[in-house]
């Protein structure tokens, strides 16, 4: 029962990376924010 839940967890994470990894164009998590060298 916990697998089952882990898995569908696992799946919806995934999915939701997907669609946000789609509405910023292909861009990886990675490299978001990296470049302001923390200014602000």
């Amino acid at each position: 029962m916990k697998n089952r839940r882990l898995k569908r967890m696992y799946a919806e994470m995934s999915m939701q990376n997907d669609l946000r990894r789609e509405a910023l164009g292909g861009a990886t998590c990675c490299a978001i924010g990296t470049s302001d060298n923390g200014a602000r």
